[in-house]
């Protein structure tokens, strides 16, 4: 998945913008001055947030399934059912509100100055939508499929005339 590759790669800078700022420092007295906001404000965001879609499409998210694990199979798949709806609301509104924060945060031009030098932020706010967005969808499909399946788990086949 795109998100992931993208946020692997954020992992690989990060590593290197923080040892090269660490060598610098140890060894020559000049710290890269934007290493904390770079790594806070863009390269966190990516790691964060573009990572999301692909752990929830490969089930990687944490489960507490105590209570789970002993539920009749019919209550079983109710719950899994709410389970999706809720999960797919929370992150249709959470994206909404993402959204809302990054168009605000782009029309504001936002940014700060660090060391002297004005670095711009309202670009991260944008990550943060496409990987918020990315993780909605994931979701949205997730649920829709759970809808297409019959109470055994297969999908249900399309009835004659439903072409």
């Amino acid at each position: 998945m795109m998100g992931s590759a993208v946020a692997c790669l954020a992992l690989v800078v990060v590593t290197l913008h923080i040892f090269v700022d660490t060598i610098a420092t140890k060894f020559f007295n000049a710290p890269i001055d934007i290493t904390h906001t770079a790594v806070t404000r863009y390269y966190m965001v990516g790691l964060v947030f573009l990572a999301l879609a692909n752990v929830e499409l490969r089930d990687g998210h944490i489960k507490a399934d105590l209570f789970y694990s002993v539920l009749p199979d019919g209550m079983k798949r109710w719950v899994r059912g709410l389970n999706l709806l809720l999960l797919a609301g929370f992150t249709a509104l959470l994206t909404w509100q993402v959204l809302l924060k990054a168009i605000a945060q782009t029309a504001r031009g936002e940014k700060r100055i660090v060391a002297g030098v004005e670095y711009i932020y309202w670009p991260s706010r944008w990550i943060a939508v496409a990987g918020m967005f990315a993780f909605a969808m994931v979701a949205a499909v997730k649920l829709i499929q759970f809808l297409m399946r019959d109470e055994d788990g297969a999908a249900e086949a399309p009835q004659e005339g439903d072409q």
